[in-house]
């Protein structure tokens, strides 16, 4: 295990529950975990820019990052103690919420359509495309969100949609349009889109006219 990252991930721990209640502190920490574990702790800034909606006041920015690096660079033995078994807990409770929810007609169309887009797709055009999307949902989505999409695309099951109103799926779709262009083309990607549009609708007329809030 690296000694490293258990020890910047202690310092933001020990940091931020000076700023954030408990729940906003697991979120800032799985934040961490999932984007910026393994960075040098000068990428710091980075990291506090994603989790700055997490403040209510304006942040100090400056303030938060120099106290970091003053802990980091302590190493002091006042560091709070590592918080991944609080992280690990947060992660169980998620997973399980998951399946409570079951996916709604809308969300099952949106589902029919992003499978038939996939199953286009060359097992190396879907290994770019998993990559692409990887990347791009890491900036739209944060925490639990960004596993549960990822999750979502790995297992292609509709239960993962549950959790997410219509404006986050609108958003995941429109990623998911950018990533195409991105490893197929414009030109092929509307024709993908198109075609698995048009199927959809022709087995299923009702779940066709719901694609239309989310496209």
């Amino acid at each position: 295990m690296d000694q490293q990252q258990i020890l910047q991930r202690r310092a933001i721990y020990t940091v931020l529950q000076e700023w954030l209640n408990e729940e906003q502190v697991v979120e800032a920490l799985l934040v961490f975990e999932e984007h910026h574990k393994g960075k040098p702790s000068i990428a710091i800034h980075e990291y506090l820019t994603r989790i700055s909606h997490l403040f209510e006041q304006k942040m100090d920015t400056k303030q938060i990052r120099r106290r970091l690096m003053e802990v980091l660079v302590r190493r002091s033995n006042d560091l709070a103690p590592d918080p991944m078994p609080m992280l690990q807990r947060a992660r169980a409770k998620s997973a399980s919420e998951v399946f409570d929810l079951q996916p709604s007609e809308e969300q099952l169309a949106l589902h029919s359509l992003i499978s038939a887009l996939m199953r286009k797709a060359s097992s190396g055009q879907r290994k770019q495309l998993h990559e692409q999307l990887a990347t791009r949902l890491g900036k739209r989505f944060v925490n639990g969100s960004y596993d549960l999409l990822a999750q979502y695309l790995i297992t292609d099951n509709p239960q993962y949609l549950a959790r997410f109103d219509d404006t986050a799926l609108q958003e995941f779709f429109t990623v998911i349009y950018v990533s195409c262009c991105e490893v197929l083309g414009p030109v092929l990607t509307d024709q993908w889109f198109g075609s698995a549009v048009l199927q959809v609708r022709q087995q299923n007329e009702t779940a066709g006219a719901q694609l239309d809030r989310y496209l």
